[in-house]
């Protein structure tokens, strides 16, 4: 897991980093979710990028190498 100097921004791209960070959000009560994704084809829609943000903490999720759906 990589992250910007300012420790608020982490870039996931493992199974194991993304549970990590959903663990330390768990509590939070304000989650903001952005998706980036091809939908605009004949095959199957697919999610490219996943961010999420809370007031203190940052996560681009990668899912391409973790696999996900």
């Amino acid at each position: 897991m990589a992250t910007s100097d300012s420790a608020t921004l982490a870039y996931l791209d493992t199974r194991e980093t993304v549970d990590d960070f959903l663990d330390d959000i768990s509590g939070v009560r304000e989650i903001a979710v952005d998706t980036e994704g091809a939908s605009f084809h004949r095959f199957i829609d697919r999610i490219y990028l996943l961010q999420i943000t809370t007031r203190e903490r940052s996560a681009i999720i990668d899912p391409l190498p973790i696999g996900m759906p």
